[in-house]
């Protein structure tokens, strides 16, 4: 009876080759997925860092505004003050005026009244006494309230200011949201990959981009 032949057929070696060289390539396209899902998660890690920085900033942007809309306000308070007074020592400038008139009128007729000429020179010059209190009154507040405007002015040039680099910051989140949605969608995606036989991606995950710092508006 003739031995049995104890070497293995060609083909049981082919398919011993093709087996060793698929486990190799899905060895292979695994290491590569579990690089890939490290890097989209370390740049989600990041787009959270950045996006918590902008809040941070957009918190101070807006407290900032709110801060300058209180100072606006207090001011235009104040010159409304400034404004009431000033409107009140003019009508007590007409009162005085039309007091100082009769004065005159009085003195015109008092050619041949000495008395009652010395009686209405002493009450002018009390009325124009107050009448030069008055006035220099009326500078002062005057002044005031043209200082309260210009301080009015750059309170809103600050609050328009602020609110320009809220909208910027706003802007900016928008944009790293936006970053964030996408490289969450490439990890899903990553993750639901389950053939190994897939080609890997010849480009890594999109870098966020690098926030823009916005300028602290002038005190």
């Amino acid at each position: 009876m003739p031995e049995r032949s104890k070497v293995l057929p060609l083909w049981v070696w082919i398919i011993g080759a093709l087996l060793v060289v698929g486990l190799i390539f899905v060895g292979v396209q695994t290491v590569q997925t579990q690089h890939h899902l490290r890097a989209i998660k370390a740049q989600i890690a990041t787009a959270k860092d950045e996006a918590a920085q902008a809040m941070m900033q957009a918190a101070a942007r807006n407290k900032r505004a709110d801060d300058l809309n209180s100072a606006l306000e207090a001011s235009n308070t104040q010159r409304n003050e400034i404004q009431t007074k000033l409107d009140q020592a003019t009508s007590e400038i007409d009162q005085l005026k039309a007091k100082l008139s009769a004065a005159d009128a009085l003195s015109k007729r008092a050619d041949d009244l000495n008395s009652a000429l010395e009686a209405t020179s002493t009450q002018r010059n009390e009325i124009q006494t107050k009448l030069d209190q008055a006035t220099s009154e009326i500078d002062q507040l005057k002044a005031k309230l043209s200082a309260a405007q210009s301080e009015a002015q750059e309170a809103k040039a600050d609050a328009a200011k602020a609110n320009d680099q809220s909208n910027a910051i706003q802007s900016r989140l928008d944009q790293i949201n936006s970053v964030m949605e996408r490289l969450k969608s490439e990890l899903e995606q990553a993750k639901e990959t389950p053939s190994p036989a897939g080609a890997p991606s010849a480009e890594g995950p999109e870098p966020v981009p690098a926030p823009t710092s916005p300028s602290m508006p002038k005190e």
